[in-house]
Formats: structure tokens, sequence, C-alpha cells
């Protein structure tokens, strides 16, 4: 008689941190979607109240609350989606992402959680102005920004854990689109004019360059980072496409069947002009991004991505 042995895959357990954001939120229902056993958590009890019943409010600020959960839960990933408290002076973003990220990375080694893989968040703020053809992931970083010259701290934070065995990477996200995104972002900031403001509504830097990338897109991209046998310590998340703001600009006004008016730049080649990013590593292990701009906008102004 015959012995059948049924192997089953393995499924990551995934552990996402700040699952109440924007990233976080896109992240968590990908995973779902995806099959993938995910716990998120949250870093205040008001958003754990309006998280999954699954979901946990870990303090990122309090290292010895991490370590507990962490030996518990055994993710095989963790990816750490919290951003800072925008209604707190941008003097104070440095230390937060400095300490959260030491905090996370100790919490990791002390739980004996060597071989799980730590995917941070960076944007594209880290590189400031762009070379013509993108960045890459070995461009060197020119932070124009106190938020830019944060997250490379963190980066380089993230590096000297990196020396010492964790498993951590970076990926570095360029410019979002979606329907949960903060309202101080250009992107939503124009959708809420545009609901409110007589045209025309006026824009200014419609010259700016960006690289304009789908949320949903950005969540397959870190599924991708989190779970590859491939080791950079550093990721581009990049449609690779460059467009001017005034593109966006003039198709969300044709959504709103309102006229934009592009204010002409003083000095077109001032401050953070263009930021474009390549996404060949990215590309290689099977990603590639689904939602075009028309889409993404659309879908943005009906409140359906």
């Amino acid at each position: 008689m015959k012995t059948v042995v049924t192997v089953t895959e393995h499924k990551p357990h995934w552990l996402v941190l700040g699952a109440s954001g924007f990233i976080g939120t896109a992240l968590v229902a990908a995973l779902r979607a995806a099959g993938r056993s995910v716990t998120g958590s949250t870093r205040t009890r008001q958003a754990l109240a309006n998280s999954a019943p699954d979901s946990l409010c870990l303090d990122l600020w309090k290292m010895g609350s991490l370590v507990e959960p962490l030996r518990q839960l055994k993710p095989d990933v963790i990816v750490n989606a919290t951003g800072h408290d925008g209604s707190r002076p941008a003097a104070e973003w440095g230390p937060f992402y400095a300490q959260t990220t030491r905090h996370l990375l100790t919490a990791v080694t002390q739980a004996g959680r060597l071989r799980t893989r730590v995917v941070l968040l960076g944007p594209a703020a880290e590189c400031g102005l762009t070379p013509a053809q993108g960045a890459t992931e070995t461009t060197p970083d020119q932070p124009l920004t106190l938020y830019g010259q944060a997250k490379c701290a963190q980066y380089h934070i993230a590096q000297t854990f990196r020396a010492q065995g964790i498993q951590v990477v970076t990926a570095r996200i360029f410019n979002l689109l979606g329907c949960r995104q903060p309202v101080h972002l250009f992107p939503q900031s124009l959708i809420q004019r545009l609901r409110t403001e007589a045209a025309p509504v006026t824009v200014q830097q419609g010259h700016h360059l960006r690289d304009w990338l789908d949320v949903r897109d950005a969540a397959q991209a870190l599924i991708h980072i989190g779970e590859t046998a491939a080791t950079p310590d550093r990721w581009q998340v990049a449609s690779g496409i460059g467009r001017p703001v005034a593109e966006l600009a003039i198709a969300l006004g044709r959504l709103a069947d309102k006229s934009i008016y592009l204010e002409p730049a003083a000095d077109p080649q001032s401050g953070l002009w263009r930021s474009l990013g390549q996404n060949q590593p990215l590309c290689q292990i099977g990603w590639r991004p689904r939602y075009d701009l028309a889409t993404s906008l659309k879908d943005m102004w009906t409140g359906q991505s």
C-alpha cells in the first residue's frame, strides 16, 4: 500500500504596522485578496476600534511592548507602514522615524525573529531632484525636505541592523494615487478644491514632473518585495513614467467638469521640479503596474480605489 504525502505550500504570515493608514489599508486588502494570513496593527485604540477583529494596537515608541507580540505572532514578513503625526512640527519627524525604526528592529532581534523580513517604507523625497532618466536604487540620496532627510536617516539606521543579520529592506515608493490619500498631498487636495471652488481652479507648478503610481499597484509591489528570495537592501516602487503635474490637473478638471488655470512658473527649474524613478529590479521579479493614470484618477474621483 502506497503512502500519499501531501505537501502544503507555506503561505507567509504578514504583520502590517499602520494598517489603518493610506498604504497600510491597501496592503491589507491586497494580502487578504491573495489569500495571505495577515495581522494589522494600529497606533491608537481609536483606530483599532475601526479595524478588523484580528487587529492589534502596537506602539512603536514602546519597544518593550513589541517583543512578546512578535514572539506570539511569529510573522514571516513585517511591513512598517506607520507614518508620522501630521499635526506635529516637522522638526519631530526625524526623531520619530529614527526611534521607531530602532525600536522595531531591536524588538525583532529580541523576539528571535532573525528570519523575518522587515520592509520599511521610504519616499521619493529621499532622492531629491532626480536625473532626467529617473533615479535608481543606487542613485545617491539628496533630500531637499525635512521629510526626505528623516527617511534617509531611517534607511541608514536600518543598514546598521542589516549588518547584524536582520533581514530589513526599504521600499522607496514614488508619488501615490488613491482615494484614501491624505488631503495634504496634491492629488487629493486638488480633488477637494475641485469639489468646493469655483472655476477656474488655479494650479501652481504644473510643469513639475512626477512618477504617479496607484496605491493598489504599490501594495502588490510590497507583496513581491516581502516574499521574494532576492535580497537587495532597497527597492524602487515606481511606474517608470514621468508626467507633468498639469496632465494630472487637467484630467481631474475634466472629471469635475471644471476649467483649470495653470499659473506660469517664475523659475521653472527651481526646487523639486523633477521626481522620477526607475523600476527594473522590481519588474524582474514579476511585478508590473496594472492601473493607468486615467483609471487611478477616475477611481479617486468616484471614491472607488
